[in-house]
């Protein structure tokens, strides 16, 4: 079954305290967060978000957003709370690479 509607989280697995700097009120205070948690359309909206470094028109993010989330949606395991890959993810590879080289 496809990822499509269950909460995904992915512990962070080290946290560094912020350096200290003169003036900063941050002072070597380590990020507090320590589980992520989204749901699919979160992920395929921060993937869109992520790979441009200019800000999208919103009907152009939601279509990346809706594309990245179909190509890697049938990989992810629905029944864990846990975001997990399945192994037929070493498939997305290969035919992400045949289907750029038709283009």
């Amino acid at each position: 079954m496809y990822w499509s509607t269950r909460r995904k989280a992915v512990r962070v697995s080290s946290v560094t305290p912020h350096a200290e700097q003169r003036g900063d009120r941050i002072r070597g205070r380590a990020p507090g967060t320590l589980m992520i948690e989204f749901l699919p359309k979160e992920m395929g909206l921060a993937l869109a978000r992520c790979i441009h470094s200019v800000a999208l028109q919103p009907f152009v993010e939601e279509w990346e957003a809706e594309t990245y989330l179909r190509t890697v949606m049938r990989h992810v395991d629905d029944e864990n709370d846990d975001f997990t890959l399945l192994e037929t993810v070493k498939d997305l590879k290969t035919s992400t690479a045949r289907a750029w080289l038709v283009v």
